[in-house]
């Protein structure tokens, strides 16, 4: 792995291991090493770990994780979730404090449950954070008064990770999604694959004609 200089081979990206444009020349110090980062969002999002004091994430890490590292989220974009609407849509609540369970996509590992458990509980008003890599899934409990849905939301999308806050029991999880979609796609695949061979069988079938009658017969 390079640091990026023009006319070297740059491979992959530090932080979510896609391949580095050949016109990219963007780089990251994390703890005095010169690393490649593929685009801005991979720069930025590495550069808030690194500044957050958190760079031994990338140390916990089995491998980098394809795909998480996304342009940094503005709170803005996720204001929305704290409207009385959307919090009693999204999240269990009382008269002083909020609780939701929030799908976290791009969360593969240890070392991301870390990472996202570790940012949070630096946000005001975080009263308890669950994170389970398994599942994908985040708990987080926090104080109305001190913190806001939408917070929550930007600082986990500012790591680089999808956040998608979950109704209740009834709603569909994404997993299950993607699962059913994982699984109409194979049984597509199988039916086709039957009439390959269908159609196989019968061209192996007729490809030798009838025997010829011996010379002189009839």
């Amino acid at each position: 792995m390079t640091t990026g200089a023009r006319g070297q081979d740059t491979g992959t990206c530090f932080h979510c291991a896609l391949p580095v444009p050949s016109d990219c020349f963007l780089i990251v110090d994390i703890e005095g090493d010169q690393r490649p980062v593929c685009c801005p969002g991979c720069k930025a999002v590495a550069e808030l770990i690194r500044d957050s004091g958190m760079s031994r994430y990338y140390t916990l890490r089995d491998a980098p994780d394809p795909g998480v590292g996304r342009p940094p989220a503005e709170t803005a974009e996720w204001q929305v979730f704290d409207s009385e609407e959307m919090l009693a849509a999204f999240a269990d609540q009382n008269r002083d404090h909020a609780e939701s369970t929030i799908y976290v996509g791009g969360m593969y590992c240890a070392a991301c449950s870390w990472l996202i458990e570790t940012t949070l509980r630096k946000l005001p008003g975080i009263e308890s954070v669950d994170v389970s890599p398994v599942t994908h899934r985040l708990r987080v409990r926090w104080r109305l008064a001190d913190a806001q849905f939408s917070a929550i939301l930007a600082a986990l999308a500012r790591l680089g990770y999808q956040p998608q806050p979950l109704a209740p029991e009834n709603a569909t999880r994404p997993e299950l999604v993607e699962q059913r979609m994982a699984l109409k796609r194979l049984l597509v695949a199988s039916l086709g694959m039957m009439q390959v061979m269908m159609f196989a069988v019968g061209l192996y079938a007729g490809e030798f004609p009838p025997s010829s009658p011996p010379r002189g017969a009839g």
